[in-house]
C-alpha cells in the first residue's frame, strides 16, 4: 500500500538546481530526516506496531516533510518532522515515556513562564518524580507546548534576520550613493561657502545623510529589542522601521531649512557655527539618527508651553 511505502529522502530543490549548494537550515533539516528515518523504521518494523493508526500517520508526515524541503519550505517542513517525533510516542512503552517525560520536564524550564507551568501542569514539575498514570496523549500534548516554542523561535528570528538584512542593504545603497555623491559634487563640498552650489546639490546631500543616520539607528534598535519582541511586533517592526527610516531623512531636511532661514540665528539651536558643508552632513546625520533633534528645534520655534 502507498501508506507503507519508505519515504524516499531526496536531495530535492538543490539537486534540481545544480551548482547551488543548500544552506544550513536545509542541510541540517535534511540530515535530521534521513537519521530519523532510519532510526524509526525500527520501531515502525515491530510486530506490535503493524497496522498502529500512529504509524500510518508517522510516515505520511516523513513524506509531506519530505516533500516540503524539497519545495524548499523549511519551516513547514520542520513542523512536518516535529509531528512525526510526537506520532512516534505512541509507539513507546512505558519506561520509555517516563525517560522522554523527565528530559522533557528539564527542556521546560528554559521556555518561557507560561508554556513551562502548562508543561508541568500536564506531566508533573521536575521538583517530584514521573506520574505512573502519564499516558502517551499526556506526554504527545506536553511535547507539542515545547514544539509550538521551538517553532515560534524560529520563526522570530528569520522574520528579525529577514529585517536586518533589509536595513543592511539600505545601508550598503545609502553608503554607495553618498560615495557617488561625494565624487560628482566635490567642488561643492570643498567649498567652506555655499556660493558655488545650488541648494538642491545641498538638499540632496542632506537627505542621503539623514537616510544613512535613520537606517543606523534602526539598526541599533532592532538589535536591542529583537531578544525580547514577539512575533507580531517584528513583523511591524519592518513597516515602523521602514517609516522610521523616511521619517529621520524627512527631519535631517526640516533642520536643514531652519538652519539655512533667516531664523537660525534667533533660536540659538547649536552653540557652535556651520561653517562648511559637512557640518550640515553631520547635523542631517544626527537629525536622522535621533528624532531628539528635530523636537527641540519644533520646541525652539514654538517655544515650551510653561
Amino acid at each position: 500500500m502507498e501508506n507503507d511505502k519508505k519515504p524516499d529522502i531526496k536531495v530535492g530543490w538543490f539537486k534540481r538546481h545544480w551548482p547551488f549548494r543548500p544552506p544550513t537550515r536545509w542541510a541540517r533539516l535534511s540530515g535530521s530526516l534521513k537519521a530519523y528515518s532510519l532510526e524509526v523504521d525500527r520501531r515502525m518494523s515491530l510486530p506490535e506496531s503493524q497496522g498502529k493508526e500512529w504509524v500510518v500517520n508517522l510516515k505520511k508526515a516523513l513524506v509531506q516533510c519530505q516533500n516540503q524541503l524539497d519545495d524548499n519550505r523549511i519551516d513547514e517542513a520542520w513542523k512536518s518532522f516535529d509531528t512525526a517525533r510526537r506520532l512516534e510516542i505512541f509507539g513507546m512503552e512505558k519506561l520509555e515515556l517516563q525517560q522522554v517525560a523527565k528530559v522533557l520536564r528539564q527542556e521546560a524550564t528554559k521556555l518561557n513562564e507560561w508554556r513551562m507551568k502548562a508543561i508541568f501542569s500536564i506531566i508533573g514539575d521536575p521538583e517530584h518524580p514521573v506520574n505512573d498514570e502519564m499516558t502517551a496523549e499526556m506526554l504527545y500534548e506536553a511535547t507539542l507546548v515545547r514544539d509550538e516554542d521551538f517553532n515560534n523561535t524560529y520563526y522570530k528570528n528569520r522574520l528579525t534576520r529577514n529585517l536586518f538584512m533589509l536595513l543592511f542593504s539600505l545601508l550598503i545603497l545609502w553608503s554607495g550613493l553618498i560615495i557617488l555623491y561625494f565624487f560628482t559634487a566635490c567642488d561643492c563640498i570643498n567649498s567652506k561657502t555655499f556660493v558655488n552650489c545650488s541648494e538642491g546639490v545641498f538638499l540632496l546631500g542632506i537627505l542621503l545623510f539623514g537616510l544613512l543616520g535613520a537606517t543606523s539607528s534602526s539598526i541599533l534598535i532592532i538589535r536591542q529589542k529583537s531578544g525580547q519582541t514577539r512575533i507580531t511586533e517584528i513583523s511591524s517592526n519592518a513597516y515602523v522601521t521602514l517609516s522610521r527610516i523616511f521619517v529621520g531623512a524627512a527631519f535631517s531636511i526640516f533642520i536643514f531649512m531652519i538652519l539655512k532661514s533667516e531664523m537660525a540665528a534667533k533660536i540659538n539651536l547649536f552653540t557652535f557655527e556651520l561653517k562648511s558643508p559637512l557640518d550640515f552632513f553631520a547635523i542631517a546625520f544626527v537629525s536622522g539618527f535621533a528624532e531628539r533633534l528635530a523636537k527641540n528645534a519644533i520646541e525652539a520655534l514654538a517655544g515650551k508651553e510653561k
